[in-house]
């Protein structure tokens, strides 16, 4: 290390028991030692006298400032005009006043090589010898920030895409549809039983490829944040009980059956009916496709500050270690058992998500070759918090 700069062994023990949150040694660790361990440091550290003057820098300042040790022992901090430009030489004239600062994510011009960086500046006061200093400790977060910058530029474009072609694919689609269910009714003439097999086969495919638009384009909004909320006094149980007759033929189609058990007691209360609607369907069709006998329940309960739902089925159940990752996006589990009805892995993350915007909550239960059983806590008061983590 270049002699210009000053290595007084008081700095160097001063830092040394700041980093390893230490008042006293039993023994004095050697010059050598405290040297080494800051020249090894994962942030740089400098001392600046009371005339704003370096009289101390480790060797990760001279590496990310791109300065060499000889420009740093010639550098006044309080005159350097990157300093001054991000209000750096104002905190560190405070800290010789015994304030200390915290300075995040500032863009910062190396004064002799001109290199730019971002930082997080820590500026801390040190009286050695009737004498005031500051150490000054800089974390390097360049790399972090760019990488960030890239990452959230690539998922703007990624979420331009699914916006633009899900809406792209969505109108052609419902023409599709359109016609498959006017041949279908007959209302272009009479069709064989083969030909209204192939429609049917048809317009089911249609349905899965508007469901997974639809997904997408919901994805979108919540990866957003900007999924809109409708709140209005409805009664659940309706809700319920509508979504259940929607369902109802796709239920017998798979020779199971589908029990409601709701509590009549129970009110109005504050919920975008379609957002809570669409998260029994997401549940249910996930019994649906987990089950392949028995049948699935629904019941409703009301609680001290929730209504409680709960949907079970007497499927496959869910293996313990594919619980936690039941909710993440795209994510799809147990393929094998029902290959053929696996969806695009959105709903149930789409289902979290909408809970979380009525500040409840969706938990799962769950045997493997049992069945399993999904809960979710209503808020009887749109946007209280307190209301699940407080239930009983």
């Amino acid at each position: 290390m270049h002699t210009k700069i000053k290595r007084d062994i008081l700095y160097y023990k001063y830092i040394f028991r700041f980093l390893f949150f230490r008042e006293e040694f039993l023994m004095i660790p050697t010059l050598e030692t405290i040297q080494s361990i800051l020249e090894v440091a994962p942030v740089g550290i400098y001392i600046v006298g009371h005339k704003g003057n370096i009289e101390y820098a480790n060797a990760n300042i001279v590496i990310n400032s791109g300065d060499s040790y000889e420009e740093l022992s010639s550098l006044n901090i309080f005159e350097a005009p990157g300093n001054k430009s991000i209000g750096l030489d104002e905190k560190i004239k405070a800290v010789f006043n015994g304030e200390s600062f915290i300075l995040k994510e500032v863009e910062y011009t190396s004064h002799f090589s001109g290199k730019k960086t971002i930082n997080n500046f820590i500026g801390i006061p040190l009286f050695e010898s009737g004498e005031k200093k500051a150490i000054i400790f800089v974390e390097d977060i360049t790399y972090r920030k760019r990488t960030e910058e890239e990452l959230l530029k690539t998922t703007e474009t990624k979420t331009r895409f699914l916006s633009m072609a899900s809406h792209e694919l969505r109108t052609p689609l419902a023409v599709v549809g359109m016609y498959i269910s006017s041949v279908l009714s007959g209302a272009k003439g009479p069709i064989t039983a083969d030909q209204k097999n192939y429609l049917e086969s048809a317009e089911r495919n249609v349905e899965k490829l508007v469901s997974l638009i639809n997904d997408l384009l919901d994805y979108q909004k919540m990866n957003a944040g900007k999924m809109p909320m409708t709140f209005a006094s409805h009664n659940i149980n309706e809700v319920i009980e509508e979504t259940a007759k929607d369902m109802i033929l796709l239920v017998r189609k798979k020779g199971l059956y589908m029990n409601l058990f709701l509590d009549r007691t129970i009110g109005k209360i504050n919920f975008d009916r379609e957002k809570i609607r669409q998260v029994l369907v997401n549940i249910i069709n996930n019994a649906l496709k987990f089950t392949n006998k028995g049948g699935i329940e629904i019941h409703s309960k009301e609680l001290k500050r929730n209504i409680y739902i709960e949907i079970k089925d007497t499927g496959v159940g869910i293996k313990k270690e594919d619980l936690p990752k039941l909710f993440h996006t795209f994510t799809r589990i147990q393929e094998k058992v029902v290959s053929a009805n696996t969806g695009s892995g959105l709903g149930l993350s789409i289902s979290k998500n909408i809970m979380e915007e009525h500040r409840g909550k969706i938990t799962v239960k769950s045997e493997y070759e049992k069945g399993s059983s999904f809960s979710i806590f209503l808020p009887k008061r749109a946007g209280n918090k307190e209301a699940v983590a407080q239930e009983k």
